[in-house]
């Protein structure tokens, strides 16, 4: 018990404060930071996004009846990125042999368990959030919009920020549900670290 006028820090500020170094470090890759620039092309974008459905359709191979959807309000189907990113991609004329990158080919991030499945998830759908100021910046720099080659950046569209403060509750439940959050935090660093291993590579 925590004595009077002190109090632990919640599982949602260890995972900001713990993951702080990941979180700027997959910021700081190259192919992220160019997705904000006014020189990026459509070829590099269609790379990135392929990147992303790579990691991403794995995921959800993963965590397709995983036990932790029990603990959200939210069903697996809702959560789906890799039907998004394949809307971007035919609309971008990628052809379906190609839509699978190379340097993702033995990447996977770690849903072992609930805890980690928590973990995982709190990266990806946090992204959300960050993906709303670059579907701003695709709009401005190559027309793209989320009905035409940006809806997976646009992320739940309006109510993208709802989405988010809603799982942040859920997983604030979980985290005061179980005696180590250690494995959360340990998940959330590992899937920080598998997107920079991803956006890293040529």
């Amino acid at each position: 018990m925590n004595s009077i006028g002190s109090s632990a820090p919640t599982l949602l500020e260890q995972l900001r404060t713990k993951t702080k170094a990941q979180h700027d470090a997959l910021e700081s890759s190259t192919l992220l930071k160019g997705l904000l620039e006014e020189s990026l092309q459509l070829e590099l974008y269609a790379d990135i996004l392929k990147r992303y459905f790579s990691l991403l359709i794995r995921f959800e191979e993963q965590v397709a009846g995983h036990p932790g959807w029990e603990f959200l309000n939210r069903d697996f189907e809702s959560c789906l990125k890799s039907p998004i990113l394949l809307q971007d991609l035919d609309y971008l004329g990628v052809e379906p042999e190609q839509r699978m990158h190379p340097v993702t080919s033995e990447l996977r991030f770690d849903c072992s368990g609930v805890p980690e499945f928590m973990g995982t998830l709190y990266v990806i759908e946090g992204s959300s959030l960050g993906g709303r100021v670059i579907s701003r910046k695709l709009e401005q720099h190559l027309g793209l919009t989320a009905r035409a080659g940006a809806a997976y950046f646009n992320g739940y569209g309006d109510r993208t920020f709802s989405n988010w403060r809603d799982f942040c509750q859920q997983l604030e439940l979980y985290g005061d549900s179980i005696d180590d959050p250690l494995p959360i935090v340990a998940a959330a660093n590992h899937a920080f670290s598998t997107f920079k291993q991803a956006m890293s590579s040529e």
